[in-house]
């Protein structure tokens, strides 16, 4: 190949599932598609700078058999020839610190290359917060929207990973999780939901309410011997 041309015409990428900006929520799936609209011989290349690429990279062959080829790695570029489109499942980086990925790829025919990239950015922490707040607890019971979860949360103490307690957002993250793993609208999940909101419902407060406390220890884990009742505990 004797020439190498950057050009969005020939070669494009698309990201499915991005918020504003091309941000992604560190952890999160992306489907990416990488388009050839040249004819001829056709030769893709797909990598990024950063995650990780699972499953199997697919192709529309035309005429040719089709065949599925293994992901490309972290780093890696995945190389396939005779196909007009591929795509596959990225997996962004787990951490914020990760900042900016290069997502790339490459198209072309014998004789002239295209190129493109799309420079993706991680979310800070507050907005998969906020994100997943919405999508879990809804809108009725503490922020009626991503923008005023997000305007709210970045004055909140960071906190300690796991804290369960205590007026943080890391305590909102605890509680939002287990909310989560209760089915929506049930009234374990709501608890939850109130938790991880903006008062803190008792328990992300600066000095938890011993019957919220024994409230929450009761619907998600239930009694024992020693916590029999909330009278009790």
């Amino acid at each position: 190949m004797n020439s190498f041309i950057t050009s969005n015409a020939e070669c494009s990428i698309a990201i499915s599932g991005l918020g504003s900006g091309n941000v992604f929520i560190p952890g999160e799936t992306y489907a990416v598609t990488v388009t050839y609209s040249g004819t001829g011989s056709r030769m893709l290349m797909l990598g990024s700078s950063g995650g990780t690429w699972a499953g199997a990279i697919s192709q529309n062959q035309g005429a040719q058999s089709p065949r599925t080829c293994a992901a490309a790695s972290t780093t890696g570029q995945m190389t396939l020839w005779y196909s007009n489109n591929i795509s596959a499942i990225w997996t962004a980086p787990s951490s914020t610190s990760s900042g900016s990925i290069t997502i790339g790829a490459t198209c072309g025919r014998f004789g002239t290359v295209y190129s493109a990239e799309v420079a993706v950015h991680a979310a800070a922490p507050v907005v998969g917060f906020c994100a997943q707040y919405i999508s879990t607890c809804g809108t009725s019971m503490g922020w009626a929207t991503t923008g005023a979860c997000e305007t709210e949360a970045t004055r909140m103490l960071t906190g300690t990973q796991g804290a369960f307690t205590g007026d943080s957002l890391a305590c909102r993250r605890y509680h939002l999780g287990v909310a989560a793993t209760f089915s929506s609208g049930s009234s374990q999940s709501q608890l939850h939901c109130g938790h991880a909101g903006p008062t803190g419902a008792g328990v992300c407060v600066g000095n938890p309410l011993p019957t919220e406390f024994c409230t929450d220890f009761l619907e998600t884990c239930g009694a024992d011997s020693a916590w029999p009742d909330a009278t009790t505990c």
